[in-house]
């Protein structure tokens, strides 16, 4: 028998070796599914209040509907009216590294803006949002900020008190003079009064216990008293009400739970749809990529009026007959 060199063996062997590498099937890699991080939002508002309680729950109960937005992480930082608190939370927002904030009340907004140029920032109900530097324009606010106004329409509100108190010739308005918002709106007031022979006397405060004083020292000079959009009116409102029934003084207001509580009327912004709107807005920015420097800012338009009729009886008053926009009792 004839013997194969040993070199020959080897050669066979490797052959035979490489063939079978080379059918082998190559190895499956297991595969990773990579689970996006959820969007989150900060509430930042500057005190509790049924208007700006009422724009939270109506922002979060859209996001809630909405199925883009519905995993969205929200976290609320309420400051209570303290202007400190308001600096320590705008800089703990920024340094949270949130997608997005949506600020309830002019002075959150202020410090969170002068903290960050690329964080989206949301307003809920900003009194004038132009006039207290916060955007540009309102048709193109610029920057990082954009959402949604509840400048009062003075106009309407004075119309209506004239048909309701004929012989009303000089308005009071009760305001924090530290407050943009709150000096803008009377600013918008007067304007509106002058429009219809009406006089406007400021009523200063800068604290809750003047409020009540401050009230009765205007009632003489006064035939009604406007309770405006100011935080600091807003979270007494209570108290400001109580003063004014006690001087039989009639006030009105711009929301429409003021007018539940005591207020004769209101030309009442809804702000649990200026809540909604502004939700609508956040997915605008975190869903489709929409700019805030390019997204108008919104408002409810043709609010409707709400009388407390038990209030007017009580003060003697008259309710016009007809009106040419909707008007609600509140009783």
């Amino acid at each position: 028998m004839r013997v194969q060199p040993f070199s020959c063996l080897v050669a066979s062997l490797l052959v035979v070796l490489m063939s079978a590498c080379g059918n082998r099937e190559p190895a499956v890699q297991p595969t990773t599914t990579h689970t996006p991080r959820p969007k989150r939002i900060a509430i930042f508002k500057i005190v509790e209040h049924p208007a700006i309680d009422a724009m939270e729950k109506g922002f979060r109960e859209a996001l809630s509907r909405d199925p883009a937005m519905s995993t969205v992480e929200l976290k609320t930082y309420n400051a209570n009216g303290n202007e400190s608190t308001v600096t320590v939370y705008a800089d703990t927002i920024v340094q949270s590294g949130y997608d997005a904030a949506f600020v309830l009340g002019t002075p959150c907004a202020i410090k969170l803006k002068e903290r960050t140029t690329t964080m989206p920032i949301i307003l809920g109900g900003a009194t004038d949002p132009v006039g207290t530097g916060l955007v540009a324009s309102v048709a193109r606010p610029g920057g990082n900020v954009t959402g949604t106004t509840d400048l009062p329409p003075f106009g309407e509100h004075l119309r209506y008190l004239k048909a309701l108190i004929p012989r009303a010739q000089t308005v009071g308005v009760v305001f924090n003079p530290a407050e943009d918002n709150s000096r803008l709106a009377v600013e918008a007031l007067e304007r509106a009064a002058n429009g219809q022979n009406l006089k406007v006397r400021r009523i200063p405060i800068h604290a809750a216990v003047e409020i009540s004083p401050a009230i009765a020292a205007a009632a003489n000079s006064i035939q009604a008293l406007c309770l405006p959009t100011d935080n600091l009116v807003y979270s007494n409102m209570a108290n400001a009400l109580t003063a004014a029934a006690t001087v039989r003084l009639p006030a009105f207001s711009c929301d429409e739970e003021s007018v539940k509580n005591g207020a004769v009327f209101s030309v009442a912004v809804n702000y649990y749809d200026l809540g909604t709107l502004s939700a609508r807005m956040a997915r605008d920015i975190l869903v489709d990529g929409r700019k805030p420097a390019e997204m108008p800012i919104g408002e409810i338009h043709n609010p409707p009026i709400f009388v407390n009729r038990r209030v007017v009886t009580q003060l003697g008053l008259k309710q016009p007959e007809k009106w040419d926009t909707p008007v609600h009792s509140v009783d």
